[in-house]
């Protein structure tokens, strides 16, 4: 049904007669069985006529006098003979309608003499009894490739309303899993009439149901089922390489199937290369493991039944084997590491030549393991280094020339700490300069040829996860361990190699040794244990970082401020932590920084609840580092909201002397009660079948007064008690209510007013 346009007048104009028309329209809401009513009026000027500030002819609604107000059509006449008549045609004279040839004039009514401005309002009234149409469009599936399980659901909807588009509600039910349960609402974007869902939802099948009502009493319901499918394989971790022994066979047989007998063999399974359990979002069902030339030649193709590999004298010395890991959709992602073949036994038929052998050790001595090297001339070949930082190359071809070149990029955050800016700063000023030349191209991450606060922030954005590695150079260097720098007080001055050559070898040798940098660690404790070594604390001394501003209990929609204050470490030279809090409880709002500056802080995961901070102190400045303001999501006790995460970044806290401190967090509670203003918080739970609880604030003493009322203004229920200032709550039960949908709920007190929404279902 359409309502009628406001162009249905007829006209004509005579002599120097200008009309102008206007129209305007007013709704009413029904006193009857039609939805609602328009108040048309229609005005009609003559300029040939009008004076300024003359008031209207107001025309009658019933002129044919049938008692039935606007159901007859007519025509206003103004007659050259100066009279107005009101008739059925344009024809004054023909004895139609009556005999008198019109239904009345200015002569029988003298207020209908032409003024040269007419108002008529015409009453139309709406009926509609057809319910808005929803189609529903597109796909209704949906992948999941998000990292947190979830998939992005963009679905368009349109609604056909034949009435009013204005007075369009749309309300939409998400039903998680379709156990029947409404979950929560959800909030359509678009305009009429297009309307699209666009929501991050979890795996598997979940209903959404459409409610479109227009005004008149008439509503439609379309339910939607989404599927969120498991498109994402697995992402095992692996352990960096495995080292196996040959072991004798009962007698020699062709156990890896190339045709030729095998003296002896080594069995390795995927499980074993894996080095922490793997999350997926549809769980884990196994591991196989392929070596990575079958894959990259197309030889062989990923297989969840391949668990395991045969090696035998064929594989020495380095094997790369990709491992895999499957859910129950098939879906599968995979990791790359390597087997160290060793023939301890000597099963293995040898055929002589030159070796080169060697070791990699950090500038204290450390062994340094899991290192790639690669030989180079008219033989190529690979090795890592075993956990003594020592490496191989046998069966060279001899007289010949042959390179070695070690490269290791794995964890560039692996020894790498505040206490290194502070040992930077200090070298920097001139305070305790570098005693080592390595530690200079330790310093030099950014390879500028010189150590400088450009390093420090590079250094510095590693360690708060704002950049994942350093930008330009690898997590390890390695030295010639046989060069001799011109000046250790200056050794980026000239060149240094980073690799060996021999030429013409041809005979064993035992020596070809390189110093491991550490990129970054200055203080030489990179632990090379494994590819994701663990941040270390270096230190059993402890030392409080005291945390402030925090009453006991929060309450929802407040903000609060806490303190962070180093104070107890009063010669400290730097410090470094994670702050974690928890997210379903808080929300970070902004930062205030202190004696530790912008650059000292690391907000990019803020919002996932964790703030890391890497600081050195600067003379001029206290120890209070910085003032946090979160936001309390509900009413919920301090206590436990706010942790040091070591897995993430070691707490630690550095003095000027060179100690390391392990810090630990130490709450000092604002113990004295809150005071309140009016507020008025999110009822919970909502959307809500049962009960549901509605908490406020009354900053004074006095009565209150809570309106429950549907989204046309109907009240529902009115609950009215007196209060003593402060926090309050009132149980509602579903079926005080007497109503389902969305539903407004009023607080007053005093001058005080706010207005939320629950859903009742």
């Amino acid at each position: 049904m359409q309502i009628p346009p406001g162009n249905t007048l007829l006209h004509q104009e005579n002599g120097c007669n200008i009309l102008a028309f206007n129209v305007t329209d007013v709704r009413f809401t029904a006193s009857g069985q039609e939805c609602y009513k328009i108040f048309r009026t229609w005005s009609i000027i003559n300029w040939c006529e009008y004076v300024d500030g003359t008031e209207p002819v107001v025309l009658d609604r019933d002129y044919d006098g049938d008692g039935e107000r606007g159901n007859t059509s007519f025509w206003l006449l103004i007659h050259p003979d100066g009279h107005t008549y009101i008739d059925q045609d344009k024809i004054v004279d023909n004895k139609i309608p009556n005999s008198q040839g019109y239904w009345t004039s200015s002569k029988e009514r003298p207020l209908l003499k032409s003024r040269g401005i007419w108002e008529y309002t015409q009453v139309i009234k709406v009926f509609d009894d057809e319910a808005p149409k929803i189609t529903l469009i597109g796909s209704r599936i949906f992948d999941a490739r998000n990292n947190d399980c979830t998939g992005d659901v963009n679905y368009t909807f349109s609604i056909a309303e034949n009435c009013n588009a204005q007075n369009l509600q749309i309300q939409v039910f998400y039903d998680e899993k379709a156990d029947g349960k409404v979950d929560r609402t959800l909030k359509p974007t678009g305009t009429y009439p297009r309307f699209r869902i666009q929501e991050k939802l979890p795996i598997g099948i979940h209903k959404i149901e459409i409610v479109a009502a227009d005004g008149c009493g008439n509503t439609s319901r379309e339910m939607l089922q989404i599927e969120i499918r498991d498109v994402k394989g697995p992402s095992p971790i692996c352990i960096n390489g495995l080292v196996v022994e040959l072991m004798p066979l009962p007698q020699e047989e062709d156990i890896d199937g190339d045709g030729d007998l095998d003296a002896g063999a080594a069995l390795i399974w995927a499980k074993d290369f894996v080095a922490s359990k793997v999350e997926d979002c549809s769980g884990i069902v196994g591991y196989s493991i392929h070596r990575a030339d079958d894959i990259e030649s197309g030889k062989e193709k990923p297989d969840p039944n391949h668990t395991g590999i045969a090696l035998t004298c064929d594989d020495r010395y380095t094997v790369l084997v990709y491992v895999y890991a499957w859910d129950i959709h098939g879906n599968y992602g995979y990791c790359e590491t390597y087997v160290l073949v060793q023939d301890n036994r000597g099963l293995c038929q040898e055929e002589g030549g030159a070796s080169i052998s060697g070791v990699l050790k950090t500038f204290s001595n450390n062994p340094v393991e899991q290192v790639k090297l690669n030989l180079s001339g008219i033989q190529n070949a690979e090795v890592y280094s075993n956990t003594q930082g020592a490496y191989s190359f046998q069966k060279l071809k001899e007289n010949n020339d042959y390179t070695i070149s070690p490269s290791l990029n794995l964890n560039h955050l692996d020894g790498v700490s505040t206490y290194d800016i502070v040992l930077i700063t200090k070298h920097i000023l001139g305070q305790t300069p570098f005693d080592n030349p390595y530690k200079f191209i330790a310093a030099d991450v950014d390879l500028s040829g010189y150590v400088s606060t450009l390093d420090i922030i590079q250094i510095r954005k590693v360690i708060l996860r704002l950049d994942l590695e350093f930008k330009k150079c690898p997590s390890w260097r390695f030295v010639d361990a046989s060069f001799r720098f011109a000046d250790n007080n200056d050794p980026l001055a000239t060149p240094f190699p980073e690799l060996r050559n021999f030429n013409n070898l041809n005979s064993e040798l035992l020596s070809a040794d390189f110093v491991a940098v550490k990129m970054g660690d200055i203080s030489g404790n990179a632990a090379r244990e494994s590819l994701h070594a663990a941040p270390e604390l270096r230190s059993i001394a402890e030392a409080p970082l005291l945390c402030s501003g925090l009453p006991e209990v929060l309450r929802a929609g407040q903000e609060y401020r806490l303190t962070l204050d180093l104070s107890a470490l009063p010669d400290a030279a730097g410090a470094q932590f994670t702050l974690a809090y928890h997210t379903h409880a808080l929300q970070f709002v902004a930062i205030e920084y202190g004696a530790a500056g912008v650059e000292s802080f690391g907000l990019n995961e803020a919002e996932r609840g964790l703030i890391r901070m890497s600081w050195v102190k600067s003379a001029e400045k206290g120890s209070q580092l910085a003032t946090l303001t979160f936001r309390a999501k509900s009413s919920v006790n301090s206590a436990g909201l706010f942790h040091l995460e070591e897995k993430d970044l070691a707490p630690e806290g550095y003095t000027q002397a060179g100690e390391v401190k392990k810090l630990f967090l130490q709450r000092d509670l604002v113990m004295e009660a809150p005071g309140y203003n009016f507020q008025l918080y999110p009822n919970a739970p909502n959307p809500f079948s049962t009960s549901t609880t509605i908490e406020f604030d009354l900053g004074e003493p006095g009565s209150a007064v809570l309106c429950i009322t549907d989204l046309s203004g109907r009240v529902l229920k009115t609950i009215t008690r007196d209060y003593v200032a402060g926090h309050h709550q009132i149980v509602l039960q579903k079926s005080e209510l007497n109503q389902t949908g969305v539903l407004l709920y009023t607080l007053k007190a005093g001058k005080d007013a706010k207005t939320m929404k629950m859903v009742v279902y």
